[in-house]
């Protein structure tokens, strides 16, 4: 069972993650819709491009996590 862990907001080193996961959702989301770009006209469920953003999530998600990782002392 994983426990809920909450980050110290109070921290001065709070900010600077913050800043640094908007930069990287940004920078992911930029890239996906570039992607979905090529696509303008689809509109169906089963999109094209979905094996791309799943690996743009994927590489987002664990960036993500290596940020955290690199903030664990921010988290207790």
């Amino acid at each position: 069972m994983n426990a809920k862990r909450k980050i110290n907001k109070n921290h001065p080193d709070y900010t600077q993650y913050m800043e640094k996961c908007h930069e990287l959702g940004e920078r992911f989301h930029n890239e996906e819709n570039a992607v979905l770009a090529n696509y303008p006209e689809w509109r169906g469920q089963d999109h094209p491009a979905s094996a791309e953003i799943y690996q743009i999530k994927m590489r987002f998600h664990k960036a993500l996590d290596a940020l955290r990782n690199e903030y664990a002392y921010l988290f207790s």
